[in-house]
């Protein structure tokens, strides 16, 4: 599993077998590991993020943080990229 950020779509399609199956299915197994809003001067990031489908792989609750550093996997909700519903976001 590769992590990328939702801007990083383009380079999904120079991942290892990326001519085998579809985009859709390679993306499907691609974890999120941030999301970047750029070029947004209108609405804050944190608005921006309750608006779209797709999230970042993130801790699952603060106290549980040093469990996340250690990277103990019960403690991490893990995202992976929902292609169908990037059009949207």
């Amino acid at each position: 599993m590769r992590a990328a950020t939702l801007l990083a779509l383009p380079a999904l399609l120079a991942l290892p077998g990326a001519g085998s199956g579809t985009l859709a299915a390679q993306a499907s197994q691609v974890e999120l590991s941030s999301i970047d809003f750029r070029g947004n001067l209108a609405f804050p990031d944190d608005s921006l993020s309750r608006a779209i489908s797709n999230r970042a792989t993130r801790c699952r609750h603060w106290l549980l943080s040093p469990f996340c550093w250690s990277g103990a996997g019960f403690s991490i909700d893990h995202q992976s990229l929902n292609s169908r519903e990037l059009p949207g976001d």
